[in-house]
């Protein structure tokens, strides 16, 4: 990738391979043990709230209005296949990493409104296939956190982390990707806001809002979720977040 240099600021030869390397690089970081726990009981939790919605649903039956269910969704629900496997009770599975490589399918399930604070809802799902996977992804969590301690494998080097850093640390300066092309542009900070001042500056493309307007549209759109909820179009957890 190509590093255009507009700035003032003379680049290393270090800073220049670095931003070479695009800005979607990611850098290797080290195992974070208590944050990949809170991820596998999330995940945990979606596992269960999809066999307690199979479970709602045997036999065709209509989930009744007083479980409030529509409030138990979660818009963020992306299943593996394999959990889909282990979650039917019928088969044995010696390995609950059945395909974990190879398998994996977004279940159906959705929000019915995105305009709703996420449920924090956990059903009291008694699983084997469940409680099988939670026991031995914490069993291999716990050998990886004392088990790779001295294995480290970092994918900048010394003096590119210090490129990092100095990159960082430099506030008179912004790195953006350009438009077209795909380069790391370095630019002068002072230049950046100026050309951001000029465009929005430009009466031809935009205009200047004042206070009253602002107040005026504020009243407009809470009178809307208001009629909107009286009428039942919205209902009042939808109208509170919104």
């Amino acid at each position: 990738m190509t590093v255009v240099n507009l700035s003032g600021r003379i680049l290393t030869k270090e800073e220049e391979n670095l931003l070479a390397l695009g800005l979607s690089f990611c850098p290797s970081n080290n195992f974070d043990y208590v944050q990949t726990r809170i991820d596998l009981f999330h995940f945990v939790r979606k596992q269960k709230l999809k066999k307690w919605y199979k479970n709602r649903a045997a036999g065709g039956t209509v989930m009744m209005e007083r479980t409030n269910t529509s409030k138990l969704c979660i818009s963020d629900i992306d299943l593996l296949h394999t959990l889909s496997v282990l979650d039917d009770d019928t088969q044995a599975h010696d390995d609950p990493f059945v395909n974990l490589d190879i398998l994996g399918i977004e279940t159906d399930m959705s929000c019915r409104s995105p305009f709703k604070p996420k449920s924090t809802f956990l059903p009291a799902v008694q699983s084997e296939a469940i409680q099988v996977f939670e026991k031995d992804m914490i069993n291999r969590l716990k050998k990886m956190r004392y088990g790779s301690k001295n294995k480290k494998y970092d994918n900048l080097s010394f003096s590119q982390k210090m490129a990092v850093n100095n990159l960082k640390s430099d506030s008179s300066i912004v790195i953006r990707e350009s438009d077209k092309g795909g380069n790391v542009v370095v630019l002068n900070k002072s230049q950046y806001l100026q050309e951001g001042e000029r465009q929005l500056s430009d009466v031809n493309c935009y205009t200047r809002a004042n206070l009253m307007e602002f107040k005026t549209s504020i009243l407009q759109y809470h009178g809307l979720l208001v009629e909107w909820r009286d009428r039942g179009l919205l209902e009042w957890d939808e109208y509170q977040f919104l």
